[in-house]
């Protein structure tokens, strides 16, 4: 499939975000973006999250992706190896052209190898799951993530720790 073209443009000016940018940024820290055709990808991390505080957002496509990460700032962006306009490269390009430095793209596939891992690696992306996705996996991943990228006092703040 050809690569496709990114059809959303950022807000004005995306290399300073207003005082909105900034609270949407806070408020989704927690947050989980589903990129996926099959609505099965979407039930198992709802299932997987649903007694975490990560939130998850879905969406069926590049397209549908990309309109929501010119609106949020998800942390973890999962996406299917392939989606019907387009691949994870898109997406991983969207995360880079949104401007979005805390998200973190983790690739899913039925037919995770050493190769797509290298390539995904090589490319800025976080990691790659195979497919059925595995709880312990999800959370091992989430867990890494949030742990190395976000502030201690934030992470405090959301999980309502040390309160």
């Amino acid at each position: 499939m050809a690569a496709m073209a990114i059809p959303i443009e950022p807000a004005s000016d995306a290399s300073e975000p207003d005082r909105d940018s900034e609270l949407r940024m806070v408020e989704s820290c927690a947050g989980v973006l589903s990129v996926s055709e099959f609505q099965t990808d979407h039930t198992a991390l709802r299932r997987i999250l649903d007694d975490t505080p990560w939130r998850l957002t879905t969406a069926g496509s590049c397209h549908e992706a990309f309109q929501k990460l010119c609106r949020n700032y998800p942390l973890v962006v999962f996406t299917d190896s392939s989606l019907p306009d387009g691949t994870w490269k898109e997406v991983l390009e969207a995360i880079a052209r949104f401007k979005r430095p805390y998200s973190f793209l983790v690739v899913t596939s039925r037919q995770a190898d050493d190769r797509l891992w290298s390539e995904v690696l090589h490319l800025g992306g976080y990691d790659v799951l195979s497919k059925p996705l595995v709880d312990e996996d999800v959370r091992r991943v989430l867990d890494s993530v949030w742990k190395r990228r976000r502030p201690a006092a934030l992470r405090a703040r959301v999980l309502g720790e040390g309160s």
